[in-house]
């Protein structure tokens, strides 16, 4: 998993536990895995990540939370 220095994150394989598998299911009353929660915040799945990041929101929540994107700092006009 690819992560900044200071981020504190887990990670939980729940293929490998079915039980966590359907409770994280249950808990977020959504269908699919991959389940991405920022600051406890569900927030959603793979697709709503890549939404996210396409119209420019996913580096706006990041930021909320103290996390910089290093792909802006590789941009010349994010200085």
């Amino acid at each position: 998993m690819h992560c900044c220095r200071s981020c504190n994150y887990s990670a939980y394989n729940v293929l490998d536990e079915p039980q966590l598998r359907r409770g994280i299911k249950d808990y977020s009353n959504w269908p699919t895995i991959l389940q991405v929660y920022l600051h406890g915040e569900f927030v959603g799945g793979s697709d709503i990540l890549l939404q996210m990041h396409q119209i420019g929101d996913l580096v706006e929540e990041l930021k909320k939370l103290g996390i910089r994107s290093a792909l802006l700092d590789e941009r010349p006009d994010s200085k």
